[in-house]
Formats: C-alpha cells, sequence, structure tokens
C-alpha cells in the first residue's frame, strides 16, 4: 500500500496537456489476482501545448509487461534503445513522435490485493470499477486528467468462463418477442432445473 501523501494541486499551476488521446481501445482479460489489460492508445500532440515535450502518463501499481510504438515492440529491459523509463507508477517516453502515433500497453493488476477500492477491484466474487478521480491509472497507463477526453472501446474476456452470464441457445421467435422484459425469463424457465428456478428472480435479488 502506498503511504505517501498525495501533493496538492492548484488552479494556478495548470498547464494544458502536451499530449492529447483521442481513442482508447482497451482489451481486459479478467482474472482475480492477474488480469491482463491490453491498451492500444490514439495519441497526438496537443497544439497548445509545449513542443517536443515528453510524454509521461500516469501509472499507479501496474505491472508492465508489453509496449510497442506504431506497431514496434519496445524493450522493457533496455528503456535506452527507445529514449525512456517505465516504472509502476509512470511510462515516460522523452522523445514521442511529433505527430499522430499509436502507443500499445499490457499491463497486469491484482483486482483481489486492491484494497484501495479505486481502479479495477474484486468485492466477493464481482469485479467493481471505481475510476475517479484518480483511479484509471490503476488500470493502464493513462494521461489520468480529466482534461483527456478520450472515446473508449472495451472488451471483457473471462466473465463467461466464470460462469458470470448464462449462454443459451436462442429460438427464432425470440428475435420478435412482443414484450422484450420477460423474454429473458422465458428463455430461462424454457431450460429447465435450476435455471427455470432462476427465472423466477426479481430484479432486485435482495427481495427474493
Amino acid at each position: 500500500m502506498r503511504t505517501d501523501t498525495a501533493k496538492p494541486v492548484r488552479l494556478k499551476d495548470y498547464r494544458v496537456p502536451d499530449y492529447l488521446i483521442g481513442k482508447a481501445d482497451l482489451d481486459v482479460k479478467l482474472h482475480p489476482a492477474a488480469t491482463r489489460v491490453g491498451a492500444r492508445l490514439a495519441i497526438r500532440p496537443n497544439p497548445q501545448g509545449r513542443p517536443n515535450a515528453a510524454l509521461v502518463l500516469d501509472g499507479d501499481g501496474l505491472a508492465a509487461k508489453r509496449l510497442a510504438l506504431d506497431g514496434q515492440v519496445l524493450d522493457l529491459q533496455n528503456t535506452a534503445a527507445w529514449n525512456g523509463f517505465i516504472t509502476p507508477d509512470a511510462l515516460t517516453l522523452n522523445s514521442p513522435p511529433q505527430r499522430p502515433f499509436i502507443l500499445e500497453t499490457d499491463t497486469e493488476i491484482d483486482p483481489s490485493a486492491n484494497t484501495q477500492l479505486m481502479g479495477l477491484y474484486r468485492s466477493g466474487s464481482a469485479y467493481c470499477t471505481q475510476c475517479e478521480a484518480e483511479g484509471f491509472r490503476r488500470i493502464t497507463y493513462f494521461l489520468d486528467r480529466p482534461d483527456v477526453l478520450s472515446i473508449y472501446t472495451v472488451r471483457l474476456e473471462a466473465e463467461i468462463g466464470e460462469g458470470a452470464w448464462y449462454v443459451l441457445p436462442a429460438e427464432p421467435g425470440d428475435a420478435f418477442c412482443a414484450e422484450p422484459e420477460r423474454l429473458w425469463p422465458a428463455v430461462l424457465r424454457r431450460q429447465g432445473g435450476e435455471l427455470a428456478f432462476v427465472a423466477t428472480y426479481p430484479d432486485d435479488p435482495s427481495l427474493n
């Protein structure tokens, strides 16, 4: 657990970000103790930022597994070769391209050991996320500040393998159900057994 005291952020010290992230594609392979997060970031220099500035992405307790710039894999053990460095709490490129480019990272995190309730953590058998105000940096390296707005796509893997979802065969009439809110209970009931019993659950399971 980190014990350092957070530094205050003052409005008088504000400076526009030197880089912007237009799109962030996340591929998340869930695991209770070793979740793998792949991030593909579309980054471009900010015309209002400082020219030729270093790119510093925020992190917090991340284990870096892979790094690539415009498709070229960078050696995590030889950071001098790409003029940067990477730690659990920051990823720095001292000479990033001064044009739009793609940065890919693979990181590993432990949701079960995350007791800060920030980022991705486990509560019982459930996966939970809390990204504000600075929780997203506990998931992947990012410009974790409120004035960097991005379009996100997210793919989650492993929930089906853990039995968190029921995947059942459809019938032709399901696509034309006149009462969509009743479709899922009807699908469960026709399976019989335990699934038919699940069909009786109320929308709020605590009322069961």
